[in-house]
């Protein structure tokens, strides 16, 4: 078999099995999003409602399609660097967090991960072709140092490895879903899609950082303490009779008993 032979079968192959993994991610996903999040396991309430969610996939998505745009040499290249990229995302997670906690209002909004991802990914479609093969290895680096960074951010069980696994198995499976079926279907409109498609990543990143930087915390100050009320005199009208009262009441009392208005002897 020639090996132009042996490179349309490698594509016949890949066109099938991008698109049946594509389908059977999009079907888990829905059967995940069906059930009761109370009735889910805390392994697949996290995959349905961490990395699938949108905000999270659509960048991993948009790099799936970018390394679908390029020659195989930069997608090794890009494999190697997402490699390098999620090893610094987890061994240098404090100096990334320092780093982005230097934005305002960090930590409210997740170290700014999301709108950050969507910028870095929209510019690896952006790109055009002279310049896709270098910024797409430093794309792979970047996304999959703050996917590194959302993995421990939205671990509900304290580094538990099952929860890294799935969220790397998520990735991967969005690129092994994506790339092919780009490959296999590569059209010269999408190296026009790609562009706008990228745009709007990129407006959709600066909206929500743009927001999310406009929006001031609401500072946690404690209630103040009550204000200080003089008592009700009259409350304690009754309780504690004065002098005169006490003399009014047994002079009263002794009228009844003894002539003279004298108070009864004991």
């Amino acid at each position: 078999m020639s090996l132009e032979a042996q490179e349309r079968q490698d594509h016949r192959i890949a066109g099938l099995l991008g698109p049946a993994l594509l389908l059977a991610e999009l079907a888990f996903a829905a059967i995940l999003y069906l059930q009761p999040a109370a009735s889910l396991d805390t392994l697949f309430w996290w995959t349905a409602y961490g990395p699938i969610a949108p905000e999270r996939s659509i960048p991993i998505l948009a790099l799936g399609l970018a390394l679908g745009l390029v020659g195989w040499k930069v997608r090794c290249a890009a494999l190697i660097f997402a490699v390098a990229g999620f090893a610094v995302g987890v061994f240098g997670q404090v100096a990334w967090l320092n780093l982005l906690a230097l934005l305002p209002a960090a930590t409210a909004h997740d170290f700014y991960v999301g709108p950050v991802s969507s910028i870095v990914a929209g510019l690896a479609l952006i790109c055009g072709m002279r310049l896709r093969p270098v910024v797409t290895p430093i794309a792979a680096f970047l996304l999959a140092a703050l996917w590194a960074l959302w993995i421990n951010l939205l671990d509900p069980t304290m580094h538990d490895l099952k929860i890294t696994l799935a969220g790397i198995a998520v990735a991967l499976a969005v690129l092994g879903a994506v790339t092919p079926t780009v490959l296999a279907y590569r059209r010269p409109w999408m190296f026009v899609a790609a562009p706008i498609g990228g745009s709007w990543l990129v407006a959709i990143g600066l909206l929500y950082g743009g927001t999310y930087l406009a929006t001031k915390p609401v500072p946690l100050t404690p209630p103040p303490p009550p204000a200080k009320t003089a008592p009700d005199p009259g409350l304690m009208d009754g309780l504690f009779p004065t002098q005169g009262q006490a003399d009014g009441q047994t002079g009263s009392a002794g009228n009844d008993l003894m002539p003279g208005g004298e108070a009864k002897p004991f």
